[in-house]
């Protein structure tokens, strides 16, 4: 987990904290709104670069 992007895996510990005893609609829709904050972040276009490279994304410039 930690090789992960840190904002990536701050989002998805944020999504099972508050997610807990939300109905599946209210979990989906928890997820949506934090995890669309992350598609325009450096970290993102890191991950997308390193896959098209070919290479191991470095998270942690």
């Amino acid at each position: 987990i930690l090789k992960n992007g840190p904002n990536a895996i701050a989002k998805s510990l944020e999504c099972i904290r508050e997610g807990v005893g939300l109905t599946t609609k209210d979990g989906l829709d928890l997820e949506v709104k934090n995890f669309s904050s992350l598609f325009n972040s450096d970290e993102t276009k890191e991950g997308l670069s390193a896959f098209v490279e070919k290479r191991v994304p470095n998270f942690r410039k």
